[in-house]
């Protein structure tokens, strides 16, 4: 589990969802964003700080894809993952179109618990180690030598 603070966006207007999925990381130190409209979770993003978000494709105003195109296209929300949660049976061109326009990874409902505790937790951990990357990279350019030493422990540490 990831110990440090997120904020996740919760897109879609059946409030049971969002308690659900809250409750699912009552253990985190995470806070939760909740948005009923594209506009809304729009404007959060542009906002806030999002880690994530878990767009429910059953929104007002938007089949879920186009929340996910208008995120992509601006820079300055086009790095945050979305994760699609549907109740629909989307057929395997919507999926494929999701993942297209810049989604991450796509679940049904209904919910299952753990499979959904481990799908956010992998995108986040994916999402902290590219960023990770990014920074060790920037800092390279600028001269900064990175601390292998640190990072080989930590490898070593975790047996990887």
């Amino acid at each position: 589990m990831i110990n440090k603070p997120k904020n996740i966006l919760l897109v879609g207007n059946d409030p049971d969802i969002n308690h659900v999925i809250v409750n699912i990381f009552e253990n985190t130190k995470w806070t939760f964003f909740q948005a009923r409209n594209v506009d809304q979770a729009y404007d959060i993003v542009c906002h806030e700080h999002v880690d994530m978000l878990i767009n429910d494709c059953n929104v007002p105003a938007c089949n879920g894809l186009t929340l996910i195109q208008r995120l992509k296209e601006n820079p300055q929300t086009f790095h945050v993952p979305i994760m699609i949660l549907t109740g629909i049976m989307a057929d395997n061109e919507h999926i494929k179109k999701a993942f297209e326009l810049g989604a991450v990874d796509f679940m049904r409902k209904p919910i299952n618990k753990v499979e959904l505790n481990a799908r956010v937790v992998s995108v986040l951990n994916l999402f902290d180690a590219h960023k990770q990357q990014i920074a060790g990279s920037a800092a390279i350019s600028r001269g900064k030598k990175p601390n292998f030493t640190k990072r080989i422990g930590l490898l070593e540490k975790n047996d990887v």
